[in-house]
């Protein structure tokens, strides 16, 4: 795919400083295409990490429904801090459209969610952080890194 065809660009976001720094080089990659005279569409996106376990205490009669209703909405008002430092970067730009979406992996996992999430909404680029603050770390990509760039339908752009 040539760069010049970018008009969506999805960024995952988990709040750390990996993610906010691909944030950043997305928000970049969309003023660029925008610049160019394109329209653009930057989508943040955070995925909610339900934990299995807890869905399997269902089957066992026991009710997390309540516990995961209020860590949804916890999480969600703190998304809504990241995305806004995202979309307050984007507000001098023409041609480019901040959207930000928080889903969960309730029948996936995160990365299977992103991938997911890329196909529905035809997403040309992945930009996604590493993770890993010493040496060592800093070989590794981290899990839901690698993953998404097997598994994603359109080009990934790790950011360090």
């Amino acid at each position: 795919m040539a760069l010049s065809k970018f008009s969506t660009i999805l960024v995952p976001i988990n709040g750390s400083a990996p993610s906010m720094r691909a944030a950043d080089a997305a928000v970049e990659l969309a003023k660029k295409y925008s610049n160019d005279g394109g329209a653009v569409e930057l989508i943040a996106l955070h995925v909610i990490d339900i934990s299995p376990k807890l869905q399997l205490l269902g089957a066992y009669g026991f009710s997390f429904s309540d516990y995961t209703k209020k860590m949804i909405e916890a999480t969600r008002r703190e998304a809504s801090s990241w995305f806004s430092k995202i979309e307050e970067n984007t507000k001098v730009q023409d041609n480019l459209h901040f959207r930000s979406e928080v889903t969960d992996n309730s029948t996936v996992s995160i990365v299977g969610e992103i991938v997911n999430y890329a196909e529905r909404e035809n997403v040309d680029i992945i930009v996604i952080g590493t993770r890993g603050q010493s040496e060592f770390e800093k070989l590794l990509l981290g899990s839901v890194t690698s993953g998404v760039t097997i598994y994603a339908p359109c080009t990934v752009m790790v950011v360090k």
